[in-house]
């Protein structure tokens, strides 16, 4: 597995950008932890029904409900602006901006359903560790505004093939709305670890707000904050109600307008890596073959 999974290792960093952080040890808090998690249940429950009467009431309350009792962001400087640039690593991401930024959108890109090139999916030998990872059949062709409920559906996974009410560019559907609207350059999900590689045609033009979100490394009594492949929000939200009541992220934001990338890099202290979005194909594929023979 380990072989298999190490093409996705980018050659420049030596980071890892897709697996799931984990920690192997168990707690012998959890049987308490198990009976605090029903009251959390509750409180989640009562977050989800109240997020559509009232929105930001319902994200402060299911933040709370998961552990995240207080969300103040490291400001640098003087930061003013609706467009929200960050980084992505989990379904947490939505509700941690949508709570610092109220009624926010989130830019969803649609991808092409081009097939992927034969033979890619087996090829683990190290020689050609980025050899077919970076994808260039794969091409994003159109952006859509999703409402947070929405946009939710579609974390973890590549992106969908089509949506309606799609913009040709970034910036036509940034200018459609006058709500604060929230971009991930990085298009799918990594693990904490580093950036994407950005595409400039990504990122709006102009000011924009750079965010940078990093959750605490797992613990016993913690599970890792970041989206598995294939795991639904729900499945992982329960496995963070019934662990640690409370649970650690570090939240920066700054001004930034030309090399955005270098920017939240800075921003965060992240490792900046030459692998793309276009590699979650082969990752996801390698991950449902090895589910299936299991």
């Amino acid at each position: 597995m380990a072989e298999k999974f190490s093409k996705f290792r980018d050659p420049g960093t030596g980071i890892q950008v897709f697996l799931t952080p984990v920690s192997t040890r168990t707690t012998i808090l959890l049987p308490i932890l198990t009976l605090l998690g029903i009251v959390r249940c509750v409180l989640a429950l009562v977050a989800y029904a109240v997020y559509f009467i009232a929105p930001s009431v319902g994200v402060r309350l299911g933040l709370v409900a998961l552990g995240y009792w207080r969300v103040s962001p490291d400001y640098r400087g003087k930061v003013v602006g609706r467009v929200v640039v960050a980084n992505h690593s989990s379904w947490i991401d939505l509700l941690l901006l949508s709570a610092l930024y109220p009624g926010a959108v989130f830019v969803q890109p649609v991808r092409n359903d081009a097939q992927r090139a034969k033979g890619k999916v087996n090829a683990v030998s190290a020689n050609t560790r980025m050899t077919g990872v970076n994808d260039p059949n794969l091409a994003i062709i159109g952006y859509a505004l999703l409402p947070l409920h929405h946009a939710l559906h579609y974390v973890g996974d590549l992106p969908p093939t089509t949506l309606p009410k799609m913009f040709s560019d970034i910036d036509s559907a940034v200018k459609s709305v006058r709500r604060p609207v929230v971009v991930f350059p990085e298009v799918v999900t990594s693990n904490n670890r580093a950036l994407l590689h950005f595409d400039s045609a990504l990122v709006p033009n102009g000011d924009v707000v750079v965010v940078s979100i990093k959750y605490a490394s797992p613990s016993p009594a913690a599970p890792s904050s970041v989206s598995a492949p294939f795991q639904p929000a729900w499945k992982h939200a329960l496995k963070l109600l019934f662990t640690s009541p409370v649970r650690n992220v570090t939240v920066k934001a700054t001004m930034g307008r030309e090399d955005v990338g270098g920017v939240l890099a800075g921003l965060g202290r992240w490792k900046r890596t030459a692998i793309d979005w276009t590699a979650k194909r082969e990752f996801l594929d390698l991950v449902q073959a090895r589910t299936k023979k299991t």
